[in-house]
């Protein structure tokens, strides 16, 4: 009996019965412990629809639950991909993205960055580049990494581009990293998990995240302020136009890094020994000249400093840019005599991974 309502507990099922096959609804008397038992399964029922909805979420939330430092590569992407899809929409500024992070991971490592420590500088590894920094921090302090069991695949291949591959392989390069810095600083990392462990051997290159071509990206220090003094806007280019023809138009100084924007418009950083010898307006002079080679009366790009970038308007055919004043050409500029290090950049070959310490 319902104490509520002083009525007879009843269950209903809907029901066919043979031989008409028509349904009926049948009602059951249950007992206090048959109405507990089936109270305890609706509500499994509705638990098990609203995981299935949540989703991988809930691994998140398990991950941030736990407060394990968080393992990547190369992986400011991945944090901003994993922030925006689980956490909420991206934060208008650095600022608060970085408060935010920290709160949810308050140990962030990048691999990239551990294997351009100068405690590695005499190992010379080849490249950074996850694939290869995997198979040369190997070394006679490498402990031994064992798989569960029928879990072996990875050991006898490689599977580039597969995320369980990749994370395998980003944790594998961690441990290699961290048990030859602890062998050269002659720490004792028995119990790696413990956070204060970690920290006193990495010595503040926690929370930090590789950044090509620029500083590194601190989650916990304040945000450098950028003055972009290597950065170059181009737009107004044909929406068929491929990352070639840009190395092409930009030829007379070699691109480090293109960042697109969009279909016609993009960033191009320099190489900072390349201002050495020459100045970004000298550069930017060289750039518009050489975007009339192809038709005389219609330049095949515009192309701007990024501080000009951030006061004209891109809609006025009068806009500053068209009132610059061309010096001599950039090309016969004899520069100064010094060997520029053109070191292939393996940031824009290098994917992105990420893993948990557990």
């Amino acid at each position: 009996i319902d104490p509520e309502t002083n009525l007879p507990r009843l269950l209903g099922l809907d029901e066919v019965i043979p031989p008409r096959s028509k349904t009926c609804v049948a009602f059951t008397v249950l007992t206090d412990e048959e109405y507990e038992r089936h109270q305890l399964e609706v509500k499994r029922q509705k638990q098990d629809k609203v995981n299935a909805e949540v989703g991988f979420r809930l691994v998140i939330d398990e991950l941030i639950q736990s407060c394990k430092p968080l393992i990547g590569h190369n992986l400011l992407y991945d944090i901003c991909h994993l922030f925006s899809s689980f956490c909420g929409d991206l934060p208008e500024s650095v600022v608060e993205f970085k408060e935010i992070l920290h709160e949810l991971f308050p140990m962030i490592i990048d691999t990239k960055l551990l294997g351009c420590l100068p405690e590695f500088e005499e190992y010379k590894f080849e490249s950074t580049e996850l694939s290869k920094l995997y198979q040369q921090s190997k070394t006679k302090n490498t402990p031994i990494i064992k798989h569960a069991e029928n879990f072996d695949r990875y050991l006898d291949g490689t599977y580039e581009h597969e995320a369980g591959y990749d994370a395998f392989i980003t944790g594998s390069t961690f441990i290699h990293l961290i048990h030859e810095l602890a062998s050269i600083k002659k720490i004792d990392i028995s119990d790696i998990s413990i956070h204060d462990e970690i920290s006193k051997l990495l010595q503040g290159s926690e929370n930090q995240i590789h950044l090509p071509a620029r500083y590194n990206f601190s989650i916990v220090e304040p945000q450098k302020e950028d003055s972009h003094d290597n950065t170059i806007y181009f737009y107004n280019f044909k929406n068929d136009t491929e990352t070639k023809d840009i190395y092409t138009w930009c030829d007379i100084f070699k691109p480090y890094r293109i960042i697109w924007i969009d279909d016609n418009s993009l960033f191009v950083l320099i190489q900072k020994a390349i201002l050495i010898n020459y100045s970004i307006d000298d550069i930017v002079n060289q750039l518009q000249i050489d975007s009339y080679k192809e038709n005389k009366k219609k330049p095949a790009y515009s192309v701007c400093t990024f501080n000009e970038f951030k006061t004209f308007d891109q809609s006025n055919e009068t806009s500053v840019l068209n009132k610059r004043k061309h010096p001599a050409n950039f090309r016969d500029q004899k520069p100064k005599k010094q060997k520029l290090n053109n070191n292939n950049n393996d940031d824009q070959e290098d994917k992105n991974s990420f893993c948990i310490l557990m």
